[in-house]
């Protein structure tokens, strides 16, 4: 609200009342005092229309941010069930190629790059499930990922916020995590997923490429949206 408006209205609350006037004749300005009244109840009926205005924006803004709030929150279930459905599917390869080749399976280096090195040995029902593994990244997780990359472009108010609710920080920290977490996933993405034998972008598996998707991001964005 305008500070020269609530000066204005301080001024008329707390100055002494208006004496009416007598003219040399000896009849009071009425005139006067009925127009400086006129002139305050004009006022305040702006200001009041101003502060209801103020607040309708002020509801408004945070309906909305509610909103960006829930939509972040069903893309991290998408993510999630895509994570654990593709991770279910590359322990099946690996246990399936231990199985048949035993020992020429390296044990040490993660899924992705186990799966590139014997990707010449795998047989049919072992390719065609590494197909399905990196069909996810290629189709599903991509586009999940993009639009959480497309969400935090989005809502960059929110991710820098400076709120002093504990739990909005936490958020922020959080989402910075998860910025920082999809640009190295992309990066690794478009440089690694060129190669048909690749079927997986991880980052924090045995070979330490990178941070992993933050942990604690849906617990602080549940805590949130239960305050609100």
């Amino acid at each position: 609200m305008n500070q020269n408006i609530i000066a204005f209205i301080l001024l008329v609350q707390f100055s002494p009342p208006v004496i009416a006037q007598t003219s040399p004749t000896g009849r009071p300005d009425d005139w006067l005092n009925e127009a400086i009244v006129g002139a305050v109840f004009a006022l305040l009926g702006y200001v009041g229309r101003a502060l209801h205005e103020h607040l309708k924006i002020r509801r408004e803004a945070k309906k909305n941010v509610a909103d960006e709030l829930q939509k972040l929150s069903v893309l991290l279930e998408e993510s999630d069930a895509l994570f654990k459905d593709q991770n279910f599917k590359a322990r099946r390869l690996l246990t399936l190629l231990e199985r048949r080749l035993a020992d020429r399976v390296p044990s040490n280096l993660g899924f992705d790059e186990a799966f590139f090195r014997m990707y010449e040995q795998l047989n049919d029902d072992e390719k065609e499930l590494h197909s399905l593994i990196r069909s996810i990244t290629v189709t599903s997780l991509v586009r999940v990922n993009s639009d959480m990359s497309e969400w935090l472009r989005r809502n960059a108010a929110i991710r820098q916020g400076t709120a002093s609710d504990p739990k909005y920080q936490r958020l922020v920290e959080e989402l910075s995590n998860l910025q920082f977490h999809l640009n190295l996933w992309h990066a690794k993405y478009a440089v690694h997923m060129n190669d048909p034998k690749r079927c997986l972008v991880y980052l924090a598996d045995e070979k330490q490429q990178g941070t992993r998707f933050p942990p604690e991001l849906e617990p602080a964005l549940a805590a949130v949206l239960g305050s609100r």
